[in-house]
């Protein structure tokens, strides 16, 4: 294999083996030093074989190479995007403070009382995790209220907005369900025989 997520020294096993072969100095003896230098004893019966054989095709049978430039080591520098933060306030009851501080033990949180039963929570989050943060603290209910930034404030808005369509939907389709099952005359018929005995009753009276 060239890479390993574990094991990434056969990456740099081969790649210093393409770069002996590009500046051709590559020989059978420094392929295989440079195997046992960077990667493991047993590497020796994969990595030369798949190098030349016509799995790789990274290196002819006489140890040349197609390769026309000097294989680079794109080392990932695992960088982190900026954090975003949010600010609520919340309200202690029903243990809320202590439930929200365990729901968010694994972020960076900054908290300040406000009076007896009244707080001020801020917490950094990751900006890939912005749509389950707003999931996440709309589950405390009316017991938060977020107060910034706007851009959040807007999110939840909008998410409340798609539960109560989502819901109204819901409801109307159960009516619909239920008109569906009773063959629609559910409340039809009724009125239509009120109106008949409506209409009797005045030609008695007339």
């Amino acid at each position: 294999m060239l890479f390993h997520e574990i094991y990434s020294n056969y990456y740099v096993a081969v790649s210093s083996i393409l770069k002996e072969a590009v500046r051709g100095t590559l020989t059978g003896k420094k392929l295989n030093a440079i195997v046992l230098e960077h990667a493991f004893g047993e590497s020796l019966l994969t990595i030369p074989d798949g190098l030349k054989g016509e799995k790789w095709r990274l290196i002819h049978k006489d140890l040349s190479t197609p390769l026309k430039g000097e294989p680079s080591m794109p080392l990932t520098q695992l960088k982190e995007a900026p954090a975003k933060t949010v600010t609520f306030e919340l309200e202690d009851r029903r243990n809320a403070m202590e439930r929200v501080l365990l729901h968010f033990s694994h972020l960076e949180k900054e908290t300040k009382r406000l009076d007896k039963c009244r707080y001020r929570v801020t917490l950094k989050y990751d900006r890939q995790d912005e749509t389950e943060m707003v999931i996440r603290i709309l589950s405390f209910g009316s017991a938060i209220r977020v107060t910034e930034p706007e851009s959040f404030v807007t999110l939840i808005r909008e998410r409340i907005r798609k539960q109560l369509a989502f819901q109204k939907n819901n409801i109307f389709q159960d009516i619909f369900q239920d008109g569906r099952e009773t063959g629609g005359r559910s409340g039809t018929k009724d009125v239509s025989k009120t109106n008949d005995i409506s209409e009797k009753r005045c030609q008695q009276d007339k």
